[in-house]
């Protein structure tokens, strides 16, 4: 049997209306292994009863297929008590309720040799990794995870001290307890096998998964407020989360000198994404500047409809992020046949391959004539989008989820030679 485990798809449901990044990576791999393999069931921590139970695969695949609408559906079938509500918080109150009378679910009647797989965002919770290592062991199954990427510790400066501590300690935890490791690029697989390296954990096998093409989904009834585009004028995208990592600030200086050297030729810049780390400074820029002001467009939490509609109406998009575990807005813009100036950083040469106009995300110059050629010189970006559309081969999340169940199948023996308690499992 192979147990995957889904509480942190759970709590972030809780919390968020869109579905995106690493919780979209773990539904569009679990949908597919759901429907095809009999083998396999989901499972969530349920913080009532400490213990794993199973749940309907369902209860979360029909977020992936609702484009971000159905939050109210998803909440009420959760079997979780997460933290979050028991802080209290008012508006959440009825849903609260909700909880304290589940949908009754069976505990998980794990086997010794079976596995379980764990897809998401381990430094979310801080007691999951402990929990995940315990039940590991105490039922000797065999642990596999997907590292999506690691750049709290490749890039600490973007960090908090703190914070960089609790997350490598819970990855060098949880790699020590598992027997395999999946991982989104072969950038991501050196740079890990450098640090466990460093970290004294060898002999852990990693495989490398090329992630299915991004699945927008179109609901039939869009948000009224989303079926504009919030702007008339010809226009760049960018999609990403308003982040100093994502490097919208170089886009923000280059936007700045390209309309002062050519006025109203320069099409408007469209960013959609939601605030994270670093965000404040970026607005703070537009906000003080009259061209900016007028220029630079926010949209945030945009359902698939949406993100859809602005990769169609775009000119072309851009991408100048400084580190990417993969790169699923590179992704987006070769599906939709859009050509797109992108950073040569990191995994992302290893999505757009030869279908992209790269730069030195450090390099404003650099990024200042790939975008200035791309709006003026028309013969050049439909040469890219020529390319594109005859060379762009899309890849589907059935092989990626075949590539993971025949992985894990081909594991043999459990990690842990005997069943045992969590306070003994602490060396693995």
């Amino acid at each position: 049997m192979i147990w995957i485990d889904v509480s942190d798809i759970h709590e972030y449901f809780l919390r968020c209306d869109t579905v995106t990044g690493i919780q979209r990576v773990a539904l569009s791999i679990i949908e597919p292994i759901s429907s095809e393999y009999d083998m396999v069931r989901l499972i969530a921590f349920d913080e009532r009863t400490g213990s794993f139970r199973e749940i309907e695969a369902g209860d979360i695949l029909c977020r992936t297929r609702s484009g971000g609408a159905e939050r109210g559906n998803i909440t009420r079938k959760i079997v979780l008590n997460s933290a979050l509500f028991r802080k209290g918080a008012e508006i959440f109150g009825a849903l609260l309720s909700k909880f304290r009378k589940p949908r009754r679910r069976e505990e998980c009647a794990f086997k010794a040799g079976d596995s379980i797989l764990f897809l998401g965002a381990f430094w979310q919770n801080d007691s999951h990794v402990n929990r995940l290592i315990d039940v590991s062991f105490s039922h000797r199954l065999k642990l596999h995870v997907l590292v999506h990427d690691i750049i709290p510790v490749s890039h600490r400066s973007w960090f908090s001290g703190d914070y960089v501590a609790g997350w490598q300690d819970k990855i060098e935890r949880l790699i020590r307890a598992s027997v395999g490791i999946f991982v989104n690029s072969m950038v991501t697989a050196s740079t890990l096998e450098d640090h466990l390296a460093k970290a004294g954990i060898k002999g852990k096998p990693i495989k490398v998964l090329r992630f299915g093409d991004p699945i927008l989904n179109r609901p039939s009834a869009p948000r009224a407020h989303q079926t504009k585009l919030v702007t008339t004028r010809n226009f760049v995208l960018m999609v990403s989360s308003i982040d100093v990592r994502k490097n919208q600030m170089a886009l923000l200086f280059v936007w700045n000198r390209l309309i002062k050297e050519h006025g109203e030729a320069i099409p408007d810049l469209v960013l959609i994404g939601k605030d994270s780390i670093g965000h404040a400074d970026i607005h703070a820029m537009v906000a003080r500047s009259e061209i900016l002001s007028e220029r630079v467009r926010f949209v945030r939490d945009a359902d698939d409809a949406a993100v859809a509609r602005y990769y169609e109406n775009c000119l072309f998009t851009v991408f100048p992020s400084f580190a990417e575990g993969w790169g699923f807005p590179v992704a987006e813009s070769l599906m939709f046949g859009k050509a797109c100036v992108a950073s040569k950083a990191t995994s992302i040469p290893e999505v757009g391959g030869a279908l992209c106009r790269y730069v030195d995300p450090h390099n404003l110059e650099e990024i200042y004539q790939a975008i200035e050629a791309f709006i003026f010189d028309e013969p050049l970006r439909n040469a890219f989008t020529q390319k594109i559309v005859a060379e762009y081969k899309r890849t589907t999340w059935e092989s990626t989820a075949r590539t993971v169940i025949e992985t894990i199948l081909a594991v043999g023996d459990p990690v842990n030679s005997s069943r045992g308690t969590f306070e003994n499992s602490l060396h693995v």
